[in-house]
């Protein structure tokens, strides 16, 4: 699977093959969980997926880069779509100062024997 389109709605839509094992899985539950992340900073994204094979949209999103994986271009008859439905997100961003505060924190909390507070920027749930 490769990321199409992440949408400002937050939906995402996934290139894949016909014969992926993701596929059956959907279509036996399509409540999912999408995760993402980077060296410091990662997403949780809940939400339903559905698999779909819709022209129009294949050819709004076709990469060349996917020829590798469907030769016959956006044409392939193995090329389908996953359209993950964003419900809610949560993330972390422990990137530059924020982790040094972060650890700051920490440091202060173990010493004293309490939780640090983790702030929104580090940290949030997104309803979308």
């Amino acid at each position: 699977m490769e990321i199409a389109e992440i949408e400002d709605s937050g939906d995402i839509y996934f290139s894949t093959s016909a014969t992926s094992p993701k596929i059956d899985e959907i279509s036996a539950e399509p409540n999912s969980l999408i995760v993402l992340q980077s060296e410091n900073r990662f997403a949780a994204i809940k939400g339903t997926a559905t698999v779909t094979r819709d022209t129009a949209t294949i050819a709004r999103l076709w990469s060349e880069d996917w020829r590798v994986w469907f030769p016959k271009g956006k044409d392939d008859p193995s090329l389908r779509l996953i359209h993950f439905r964003a419900q809610a997100a949560e993330f972390w961003d422990r990137g530059g100062i924020k982790a040094l505060a972060f650890a700051f924190k920490a440091a202060i909390s173990v010493a004293g024997g309490t939780t640090p507070e983790v702030s929104d920027d580090m940290n949030a749930k997104i309803k979308l």
